[in-house]
């Protein structure tokens, strides 16, 4: 699960470099249609991650002998739940047709928060992951159920990405 995890890092920061590629302030993307699907698969991607990461990660740091480890899991998935929520957030204030209308500032809000992802991202190999490594055998017991649905608002992401994009009711993932 770990390189799995890894993998998906990789992948996440691949989907942000490619869906940057559409954020130029000047002018909206020629296709808006497959903006919309990179940001969608983006989005499928982080929705999923998360889930992984919470039964994986998370959870078992979250029962580690050393202190000081489980105190600041505790907080990196504080900070992980805001920045979900702000996703959440951020998707609900700009589906894609309103974005296309205030193309300046949802460039300039979404560069901010693809900013905030790639530190995630980096703060997570530096940090849990990091922690994980010297864990020993935290990992080897049986996870937990998760505390969190990370997957269930994907849909109406989904449906905010998509609203207003003709030609879109069927792009899935």
């Amino acid at each position: 699960m770990y390189r799995q995890s890894l993998a998906q890092h990789q992948q996440i920061r691949t989907l942000i470099d490619q869906f940057e590629s559409y954020l130029s302030p000047a002018t909206p993307p020629v296709d808006p249609e497959a903006m919309a699907h990179c940001r969608w698969r983006l989005a499928s991607l982080i929705f999923e991650h998360l889930a992984l990461e919470d039964r994986t990660l998370y959870l078992p740091l979250e029962r580690d002998p050393r202190n000081d480890v489980v105190t600041n899991t505790r907080r990196s998935k504080q900070e992980l739940e805001v920045l979900f929520d702000r996703t959440q957030q951020h998707v609900k204030e700009w589906p894609t047709a309103v974005a296309l209308g205030s193309w300046p500032e949802y460039c300039a809000v979404t560069r901010d928060l693809l900013k905030s992802f790639r530190a995630r991202l980096s703060h997570e190999e530096a940090g849990p992951y990091l922690w994980v490594r010297t864990s020993g055998d935290i990992m080897a017991g049986q996870i937990q159920p998760h505390e969190r649905n990370w997957v269930a608002p994907a849909w109406l992401v989904r449906d905010r990405i998509y609203a207003g994009i003709t030609g879109s009711s069927d792009k899935g993932a």
